[in-house]
Protein backbone atom coordinates (compact mmCIF):
# COMPACT_ATOMS: atom_id res chain seq x y z
CA UNK A 1 0.00 0.00 0.00
CA UNK A 2 0.99 3.64 -0.59
CA UNK A 3 -0.94 5.16 2.15
CA UNK A 4 -3.40 4.13 5.11
CA UNK A 5 -7.22 2.93 3.92
CA UNK A 6 -8.99 6.59 3.62
CA UNK A 7 -12.51 6.29 4.20
CA UNK A 8 -13.53 9.32 2.75
CA UNK A 9 -13.01 8.25 -0.83
CA UNK A 10 -16.38 8.74 -3.16
CA UNK A 11 -18.49 6.11 -3.60
CA UNK A 12 -18.61 6.33 -7.23
CA UNK A 13 -15.22 6.38 -8.17
CA UNK A 14 -13.58 4.57 -11.01
CA UNK A 15 -9.95 4.05 -11.48
CA UNK A 16 -7.16 5.56 -9.04
CA UNK A 17 -4.10 3.86 -10.27
CA UNK A 18 -2.63 3.23 -13.35
CA UNK A 19 0.95 2.68 -14.64
CA UNK A 20 3.05 3.23 -17.99
CA UNK A 21 5.60 0.80 -19.03
CA UNK A 22 7.26 3.26 -21.49
CA UNK A 23 8.32 5.59 -18.52
CA UNK A 24 8.16 3.59 -15.83
CA UNK A 25 5.77 5.08 -13.53
CA UNK A 26 2.76 4.69 -11.71
CA UNK A 27 0.80 7.50 -10.73
CA UNK A 28 -1.71 7.02 -8.48
CA UNK A 29 -4.44 9.60 -6.75
CA UNK A 30 -4.21 11.41 -3.36
CA UNK A 31 -7.16 13.79 -2.05
CA UNK A 32 -5.52 16.53 -3.24
CA UNK A 33 -4.72 15.55 -6.56
CA UNK A 34 -2.53 12.90 -7.90
CA UNK A 35 1.34 11.57 -7.25
CA UNK A 36 3.58 9.93 -9.39
CA UNK A 37 6.36 7.46 -8.34
CA UNK A 38 8.59 5.45 -10.26
CA UNK A 39 8.64 1.76 -10.58
CA UNK A 40 11.79 0.82 -9.69
CA UNK A 41 11.45 1.95 -6.19
CA UNK A 42 7.84 0.90 -5.68
CA UNK A 43 9.38 -2.40 -6.52
CA UNK A 44 12.62 -1.59 -4.69
CA UNK A 45 10.77 -1.18 -1.63
CA UNK A 46 8.74 -4.20 -2.08
CA UNK A 47 11.61 -6.57 -2.23
CA UNK A 48 13.12 -4.70 1.08
CA UNK A 49 10.07 -5.55 2.90
CA UNK A 50 10.45 -9.36 1.92
CA UNK A 51 7.35 -11.31 3.96
CA UNK A 52 6.03 -8.47 5.53
CA UNK A 53 5.39 -6.87 2.64
CA UNK A 54 1.46 -7.56 2.82
CA UNK A 55 1.00 -6.10 6.49
CA UNK A 56 3.35 -2.78 5.97
CA UNK A 57 2.06 0.62 4.92
CA UNK A 58 4.94 2.52 3.29
CA UNK A 59 4.49 6.03 3.97
CA UNK A 60 7.96 7.19 2.90
CA UNK A 61 7.77 6.28 -1.10
CA UNK A 62 9.47 8.46 -2.91
CA UNK A 63 7.23 10.77 -5.24
CA UNK A 64 8.70 12.36 -8.10
CA UNK A 65 6.34 14.83 -8.87
CA UNK A 66 2.67 15.70 -6.54
CA UNK A 67 0.38 17.41 -8.68
CA UNK A 68 -2.91 19.60 -6.90
CA UNK A 69 -6.17 19.32 -8.75
CA UNK A 70 -9.16 21.16 -6.61
CA UNK A 71 -11.25 18.71 -6.69
CA UNK A 72 -10.84 14.67 -5.82
CA UNK A 73 -9.63 12.53 -9.04
CA UNK A 74 -12.56 10.12 -10.11
CA UNK A 75 -10.54 8.33 -13.10
CA UNK A 76 -7.26 8.14 -14.36
CA UNK A 77 -5.84 6.32 -17.16
CA UNK A 78 -2.72 6.31 -19.76
CA UNK A 79 -3.59 6.27 -23.16
CA UNK A 80 -2.02 2.74 -25.56
CA UNK A 81 0.65 3.59 -26.70
CA UNK A 82 2.05 5.18 -23.29
CA UNK A 83 2.69 8.99 -24.35
CA UNK A 84 -0.27 10.90 -21.99
CA UNK A 85 -2.31 10.87 -18.54
CA UNK A 86 -6.22 11.67 -18.69
CA UNK A 87 -7.08 12.77 -14.92
CA UNK A 88 -10.85 13.34 -14.71
CA UNK A 89 -12.57 15.01 -11.80
CA UNK A 90 -15.83 16.50 -10.55
CA UNK A 91 -15.70 20.47 -10.20
CA UNK A 92 -19.12 22.60 -9.08
CA UNK A 93 -21.10 20.04 -10.84
CA UNK A 94 -19.19 20.01 -14.31
CA UNK A 95 -16.87 17.30 -15.20
CA UNK A 96 -13.49 17.98 -16.64
CA UNK A 97 -10.72 16.01 -18.10
CA UNK A 98 -6.90 17.01 -18.08
CA UNK A 99 -4.66 15.62 -20.10
CA UNK A 100 -0.81 15.52 -19.69
CA UNK A 101 2.04 14.23 -21.62
CA UNK A 102 3.63 11.96 -19.10
CA UNK A 103 7.36 13.01 -20.39
CA UNK A 104 6.91 15.66 -17.87
CA UNK A 105 6.67 13.29 -15.35
CA UNK A 106 10.03 11.47 -16.63
CA UNK A 107 11.36 14.37 -17.25
CA UNK A 108 12.09 16.24 -13.86
CA UNK A 109 13.56 19.46 -15.36
CA UNK A 110 10.31 20.38 -16.27
CA UNK A 111 7.02 21.45 -14.56
CA UNK A 112 3.96 19.28 -15.14
CA UNK A 113 1.26 20.99 -16.47
CA UNK A 114 -1.85 19.97 -18.28
CA UNK A 115 -1.76 20.28 -22.14
CA UNK A 116 -5.51 20.50 -22.68
CA UNK A 117 -8.52 20.29 -20.59
CA UNK A 118 -12.15 19.09 -21.65
CA UNK A 119 -15.23 19.81 -20.38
Amino acid sequence: RVSAPDQELPAQRGKLLTCSSQYGLVVFATKQGFSVVRTADLIAIDESKGKERSKVVVEDIPVLVSVSIRSPVLFMDINSDGQFLAVAVRDQGHLFIFYYDLRSFADQATSPAPFAKSQ
